[in-house]
């Protein structure tokens, strides 16, 4: 167990600092250009990248362990019609995820969070993406067990 919570903490901590790196002092948030998916190559399996939209937020683009916990497809809007076999709804309803999002965009800061249940042990970070106007995207990363 203590094997896997390092290596969880690890894939989330090197996303987390590549996102900060970007940042810089200077700024609360990185845009989305700027995330270069080449240098967090070894943790992209456990990432995603949700597009923030005015009709709500779809999934640009998830790594595999990523599209396996939340069963994102690319182009997917993710809404509370989102009805899909997927771990995380051991943990969540879907309506939770969404309330989540909602917070990163509402607070525009980092949501970092674990989380265990019965069935799945899970390690997540939220981090903003966007511009001067606002949030306009969300790099997350998800770490998880199926107990």
């Amino acid at each position: 167990m203590e094997i896997y919570a390092g290596k969880e903490r690890r894939i989330a901590n090197v996303v987390t600092q590549h996102w900060s790196d970007i940042k810089g002092s200077d700024r609360d948030w990185p845009e989305r250009h700027e995330i270069d998916t080449s240098e967090i190559m070894e943790s992209w399996q456990h990432c995603f990248i949700i597009e923030v939209k005015d009709q709500g937020y779809i999934c640009e683009n998830a790594g595999e362990k990523a599209a396996e916990f939340y069963g994102f497809e690319k182009k997917m809007c993710i809404d509370n019609k989102y009805a899909i076999d997927a771990p995380f709804l051991r943990l969540y309803k879907v309506d939770a995820v969404i309330d989540k999002f909602d917070t990163i965009v509402d607070n525009q800061c980092p949501i970092n969070e674990e989380e265990e249940s019965e069935s799945v042990k899970m390690r997540q970070v939220l981090l903003p993406l966007g511009n001067k106007e606002g949030i306009t995207h969300i790099l997350g990363v998800i770490t998880f067990k199926l107990l």
